[in-house]
């Protein structure tokens, strides 16, 4: 029987790993005595004449219900569980490639676990096989079924996603290795780190956390040193690059966590794009994603305002004659603003964004759009338009 040679090897002899007697103490013990379940049974089944090894997962649904947690105000889901088996050889060509795929998954789950590191889907898995996998999804969806399967999150499986977000401004992140990272005074800016490698945030003086869509956006504002010299006081810039990866998100929420604490916590406030895909951006940071609904509480900060940009600020400042800046909605745009507004429930009509619903309204009423970028051009232009908004909200 032909088999793939990517087999996770067992976990038994690592230390603090678990028993088959003892194995709910910490997460990673319950990650490796699954591991070592699936290798048994693997090799109970090759020793069998007709034996089909297989991989049994479950995958959370999220396409239940959608509704939003009063107690964390999270988009959440009420959804059945979906079983999935996949065996070798399977009863299809794909049956077998996703057998394979989830055998390589495991094996690299379990050589981090080993080796005590914590590896990258997208630098550590894709490009050692590229063959077997083809799309950062195919991963990221195995990752997320294995460690719901198993009931841990992803940080227990030491596999995160690489890197996206950058942060600049007034902290350092006091790393659990002992490394501590001056953001402040770093002359470049920083990736988002990963949250659970952070063991403490030192914020001495920050008044605001700004949140903003456009990589762009981030360095015209931190290489005007806008984050040391505002008007508004000190404070930390931070974008997702567009849509926020799960690390970015996860990063926030510990900011927010951390400054909770504070007699005097910063405000976190989002500048996005006066269209569509921005209304869905702040919302994601806010209330979290309809497609990671399973992981919106621990990532969403209920406590972001939305600082822009809007219709109004836009049309207001608009040439009598036009304005390049002011663009049509796209094909796209209209069917995106009309999903969100009817699907959910953040938008919906007794939702608890009357504002973000009616913006949206607006939108497919004026049928206009516009970048951020708007604002360069206007009276005081983007920094002066930034420390007017800031200042109500400090």
């Amino acid at each position: 029987m032909a088999f793939p040679s990517h087999l996770p090897l067992p976990l038994s002899s690592v230390p603090g790993s678990a028993s088959a007697h003892d194995v709910e103490r910490r997460p990673e013990d319950r990650v490796r005595n699954f591991i070592n379940q699936l290798l048994e049974t693997t090799i109970d089944e090759l020793m069998k004449p007709d034996g089909r090894p297989f991989v049994q997962l479950k995958r959370r649904s999220n396409r239940g219900d959608f509704f939003i947690n009063p107690h964390n105000a999270a988009l959440e889901a009420r959804g059945e569980d979906a079983p999935i088996t996949y065996s070798w050889p399977g009863d299809t060509a794909y049956e077998a490639w996703r057998f394979t795929v989830s055998i390589r998954v495991l094996g690299v789950i379990a050589d981090a676990l080993r080796r005590n590191v914590t590896t990258s889907k997208r630098y550590r898995i894709i490009p050692t096989d590229p063959i077997y996998f083809g799309s950062q999804h195919v991963v990221d969806t195995l990752v997320d079924d294995i460690a719901y399967t198993i009931g841990v999150d992803r940080g227990a499986l030491h596999v995160t996603a690489a890197a996206k977000g950058l942060v600049a401004g007034n902290c350092s992140l006091v790393l659990r290795s002992g490394k501590i990272l001056d953001i402040g005074a770093a002359a470049e800016d920083f990736l988002v780190p990963n949250a659970e490698d952070i063991d403490n945030i030192i914020i001495p003086e920050t008044r605001w956390v700004l949140i903003v869509e456009k990589e762009a956006i981030f360095h015209r504002l931190t290489r005007g040193h806008h984050h040391n010299s505002s008007e508004a006081g000190k404070g930390i810039i931070i974008t997702g690059k567009g849509y926020p990866d799960i690390n970015t998100r996860a990063f926030i929420r510990l900011l927010s966590e951390t400054t909770s604490v504070l007699r005097d916590p910063p405000r976190f406030c989002a500048l996005v794009d006066s269209d569509p895909d921005g209304m869905a951006i702040v919302s994601t940071y806010k209330y979290g994603s309809m497609k990671q609904a399973h992981d919106n509480a621990r990532l969403n900060v209920p406590g972001i305002h939305w600082l822009g940009l809007r219709t109004s600020d836009v049309v207001s400042g608009a040439e009598p004659h036009g304005d390049e800046a002011l663009m049509r909605l796209s094909i796209r745009d209209r069917k995106k603003a009309i999903a969100i507004l009817k699907n959910n429930p953040v938008f919906a009509e007794d939702g608890p964004e009357p504002r973000w619903r009616s913006e949206l309204q607006q939108m497919l009423m004026l049928n206009l759009k516009a970048e951020t970028e708007v604002l360069n051009d206007r009276d005081g232009g983007l920094q002066g338009w930034i420390d007017q908004r800031l200042g109500k909200y400090l």
